[in-house]
Order: C-alpha cells, then structure tokens, then sequence
C-alpha cells in the first residue's frame, strides 16, 4: 500500500505479485516504485495506475536491494557479488559490476549519478566509475563485513560501518582518515593512516 500524505486518502493498493516483499525504492520522480522479492523478481509498478510496467526476473536469488540513478534512468540490482545496472529506457541490462567476493550488503550513488558505492560481506568497499564499469577505490581495511556506506553530496568523502567501527575515508586516494569505536554509550576516535582523529 501507498499513502500520500499530501493528499489524504485511500491508499493505492499493489496487489497481485505474489510472495514476500525484500526491498523498495521510489524513482526520483516519486512516479514508480521499484519492488524486491524474496524470489528473486523485480518489478516496476507505476503509482498512477497501480500496476506493473516491468519485471525482471533472471535470478532466483532474493533482491535485498535496488537503488536508481539520480535521473532514474538507470537501475542497480545486487545479484550475490555482482551489481546489474539496468537501463529503463531500453528494458535491458548495460552492465555487470564484478569484482566482490561476497553478497552486496548496500549500495548507493553519488549525486550526479557517475558513482556508485558498494559495500559487501567480503569486507570491502568499492566505488566505481559507472560509465567505464569499472573500480576507482577498494577500501579493504575492515574487521569484517561492510554492512553500510554513504558519499557526501560532493564526493569527497565516504563513510563505511564494519562492525562497531566507523571509517570516514578520503575518496581522492581511498585514505583511510579517521575510524570511530563504538562501545556501548562511549566511541573513541582514532586517527587514519596518515591523519588525525577528529
């Protein structure tokens, strides 16, 4: 179901897919809705008429995740280690992300749509170059499975989580400057590699 709170109501009801729900995400233009399944298909449901203008359907492999561009042109599935990048104009795949060892936990893009962040339980990050399909930053220094990530809206710098530490990391050489601990209600600071805590 889906509410507007602008304009109270009925909710427009999706219904008639069938099994459970993993994931969700709103184009840009908050005109369609991107669904996971636990089956592995992704559909396309336009608000408007509540109901499906596409579904894809390649893998059996529940979609945990989907993220579209800033112009929501495009579409990012995590498929285990590899990310889909899907053109909605055209209906097909135009790309294959490859390079993590272990399932995409997360993913996102960087403002004008040219970077995308991912982060896996291989215990890496990586940026790519969407354009050029290829990664820019392997940020491997982690304890453990990278469960979350994120770009400031100049790129700049990017966060990532691994356990109970934050990492706050310089994207221009993939600098690790600061890790945060976190234990219980205290954190401690600690400096990069080649900088200071703050």
């Amino acid at each position: 179901r889906v509410f507007t709170y602008r304009e109270p109501g009925e909710p427009v009801v999706l219904q008639g897919q069938g099994g459970a729900v993993s994931t969700l995400a709103f184009s840009p233009d908050k005109r369609t809705l991107a669904v996971g399944y636990d089956d592995g298909r992704v559909c396309l449901w336009d608000i408007a008429s509540a109901s499906v203008e596409w579904e894809e359907h390649s893998s059996r492999a529940p979609a945990r995740m989907v993220a579209f561009t800033p112009s929501g042109r495009l579409l990012s599935i995590p498929r285990g280690p590899v990310v889909e990048i899907w053109n909605l104009d055209r209906r097909r795949r135009v790309a294959r992300l490859l390079g993590h060892d272990g399932a995409v936990l997360t993913l996102v893009y960087g403002l004008d749509g040219r970077l995308l962040l991912t982060a896996s339980n291989d215990g890496t990050a990586r940026l790519w170059d969407v354009a050029q399909q290829r990664a820019l930053r392997v940020l491997d220094d982690h304890p453990g499975p990278v469960t979350a990530a994120t770009l400031d809206p100049e790129a700049r710098l990017l966060l990532t989580t691994s356990g109970p530490y934050l990492s706050i990391w310089r994207v221009s050489d993939a600098e690790l400057t600061a890790r945060l601990a976190f234990c219980g209600t205290e954190s401690l600071v600690t400096p990069g590699e080649g900088g200071h805590g703050v």
